[in-house]
């Protein structure tokens, strides 16, 4: 009888030190958003220098243009300073965050159009032209880029996970045939 070899289960070298990196970081992000909620401005300004950039270009796939990305960045960052003392610690401070920016998407686009879906857009607003579909390219964008799970996902949209497995499925398909979504 050939005995199975057991796969080895320990986690290549390094990977302690980013695990507790990143664990510090999300420690460090609770605890300035816990002081944006005592109005501490300086922690405010710190929270916002760690999330702009993704928070901006997550904004910039969906939004469709600078402009519009950055005014839904500078609500965005309203709505964290009034909502700082509400943070549950459900979810990580990004997940939160990135959620409050998918809200303000939702709302402008409801209030410009009446219909709370995100907008399909032009193929030119985006890195992958076979998706026109802005939720799509949301979640494209979420899972690649900013590397969140399906469960951060799900978070941040509002929806169930297998909806966000469905409609990463779906976009897939997209890119693949080079047909819009349906």
């Amino acid at each position: 009888m050939r005995l199975l070899a057991r796969k080895n289960t320990t986690a290549p070298a390094g990977c302690d030190d980013l695990r507790a990196r990143a664990s510090r970081q999300a420690a460090d992000d609770i605890a300035l958003l816990q002081c944006t909620a005592g109005g501490d401005r300086t922690a405010f300004a710190q929270l916002c220098r760690r999330l702009q950039h993704p928070l901006f270009g997550y904004l910039m796939i969906v939004a469709g243009d600078r402009a519009a990305a950055e005014e839904l960045l500078g609500e965005t960052w309203i709505e964290i300073w009034r909502q700082a003392a509400r943070f549950d610690g459900r979810v990580a401070v990004n997940v939160w965050a990135f959620s409050l920016a998918q809200h303000r998407v939702i709302r402008r686009h409801s209030r410009a159009f009446g219909d709370p879906a995100l907008p399909h857009m032009s193929p030119a607003a985006t890195d992958a032209p076979a998706i026109q579909n802005a939720e799509h390219r949301a979640i494209l964008n979420l899972t690649y880029h900013q590397e969140f799970s399906v469960r951060e996902i799900a978070e941040i949209l509002g929806v169930s996970p297998p909806i966000v497995r469905v409609r990463m499925s779906q976009a897939r398909q997209c890119i693949k045939t080079g047909a819009s979504p349906t």
